[in-house]
């Protein structure tokens, strides 16, 4: 007798099938399995949600908060004391000094009857700005108001120092009203600053007395 796989009582063959019965602790054994499989995966993805909302907030701008109601503030980096700014206006000629003013010893032969105060004309022409020589060295400027401006005298030319440039001064002989004429200028760092282009900078005496010049 040939096995075909059809049964001896029916004419119709019939399809041979097999089950595989598992015993009950390995079927809870598979189950749990599976729900930790489950839980693994969506620990692992929201972990990824949390690092990509971390990193959103990390580029954004940091300053303080513009919302209400206990928003985190953060601080802001110090301001930087500076130059006056770009089209700010420039202090008044009639500006008040600050302290006392260079005595006549400290200025010399720039004692000039007292005045100590110039305009500055970065072009040789046009006044846009002016400089006040105070006691102990101390300068005032229009145009500059960093704690780093000063004057000293330097092999007998005045020097003017204010931004990244110390400035040598001379005095035109003859001049009316008094004038001085910046020769040279230096970086504070030592280095050669570039040459200026067109004329030389000067800076005028400002005095109500005349008589001082005759």
């Amino acid at each position: 007798r040939r096995c075909s796989g059809r049964s001896s009582g029916s004419g119709k063959p019939q399809p041979m099938t097999m089950q595989l019965a598992l015993p009950k602790p390995a079927r809870a054994s598979v189950l749990l399995l599976g729900a930790l499989l489950a839980i693994s995966a969506i620990r692992r993805w929201l972990q990824s949600k949390t690092r990509g909302m971390d990193g959103e907030r990390d580029r954004r701008p940091r300053g303080r908060s513009s919302g209400g109601g206990g928003g985190r503030v953060l601080s802001a980096p110090p301001p930087t004391p500076a130059r006056r700014r770009p089209g700010a206006p420039m202090p008044s000629i009639d500006t008040p000094a600050m302290g006392a003013p260079a005595g006549e010893a400290e200025m010399g032969h720039w004692h000039l009857g007292g005045c100590r105060r110039w305009e500055w004309m970065h072009n040789g022409q046009a006044v846009n700005g002016w400089v006040d020589f105070r006691a102990r060295g101390v300068l005032q400027a229009s145009f500059f108001r960093g704690s780093a401006a000063s004057w000293h005298f330097e092999g007998g030319a005045m020097v003017i120092t204010f931004g990244s440039c110390h400035h040598y001064c001379d005095l035109q002989p003859g001049s009316s009203p008094p004038t001085f004429v910046v020769r040279e200028r230096r970086l504070v760092d030592g280095k050669a600053a570039k040459p200026q282009r067109g004329p030389q900078t000067k800076g005028r005496l400002l005095c109500q007395d005349r008589r001082i010049w005759g």
